[in-house]
């Protein structure tokens, strides 16, 4: 199946190619190898420390853990995927970024 992140914080959409059953871990560790590998090198255990979130059509969006796959995670086609370095844990805060993001400058 084909996987469309947003990387933050440049906002470039990749697409992947991947697996229902991967899990959110495993496309972190392949967005740091093929996009982030200077980052990585810098900080080698950040990679489980980073955020993904699931945004759905109707701008709802939760943040995914790293044991979960991603069809279990409830991704679909259309759906999209946010990645970023930084890890937020404050609700307010993430729903603060989300006006930011889909602003249209």
């Amino acid at each position: 199946m084909k996987v469309q992140i947003r990387l933050l914080p440049n906002k470039d959409i990749v697409n992947l190619g991947i697996s229902p059953e991967t899990t959110i871990l495993q496309i972190k560790e392949r967005i740091y190898g093929q996009y982030f590998k200077a980052y990585l090198e810098a900080e080698p255990d950040c990679i489980p420390m980073s955020v993904i979130l699931l945004y759905q059509p109707d701008l709802s969006f939760r943040r995914l853990r790293n044991e979960e796959t991603i069809c279990g995670a409830g991704y679909q086609e259309g759906y999209l995927i946010e990645f970023d370095h930084e890890e937020s844990t404050d609700l307010a805060d993430l729903k603060q970024m989300n006006v930011h993001r889909f602003s249209t400058d």
